[in-house]
């Protein structure tokens, strides 16, 4: 790691930008600075920044309007990990909260993401013919 005061050679406003990034891991960005991320923080918090952990947000492996449609649509949280590419389901739970979507009540009964597929083609089909239609 660096020595004491590795941080005081980086200009404040990039410093800041750093710090605002939310595609750059704090671990990341110490490691290349060559300092802990404690370090980060610390600096964060003279410059007055605001917490890293208010400016969070989850990875989006799909659109908003395709998660919120397969939660709502009750799909099992498991093959929503698998198939939107998610680490597992406590990932998806944190982006429904994040989302503001409403919890599904104890005892819900889920669905397939194959069965939440079909689901969507036959949506899909049910707007194309009313669209020609028109």
């Amino acid at each position: 790691m660096a020595p004491p005061g590795a941080l005081s050679g980086i200009d404040d406003e990039a410093f800041t930008k750093l710090w605002m990034r939310r595609d750059i891991r704090l671990a990341t960005a110490a490691k290349r600075l060559g300092v802990t991320h404690q370090a980060l923080t610390w600096k964060a918090k003279s410059l007055g920044l605001p917490s890293r952990k208010d400016n969070r947000t989850t990875a989006k492996k799909c659109s908003d309007e395709e998660f919120r449609r397969a939660w709502e649509a009750g799909v099992n949280t498991r093959d929503m990990a698998v198939m939107l590419g998610y680490s597992g389901t406590s990932a998806v739970y944190q982006r429904y909260r994040m989302m503001g979507l409403e919890p599904r009540p104890r005892g819900y009964r889920t669905i397939t993401m194959a069965q939440y597929r079909e689901i969507e083609v036959a949506r899909r089909w049910r707007t194309e013919c009313e669209r020609k239609q028109r």
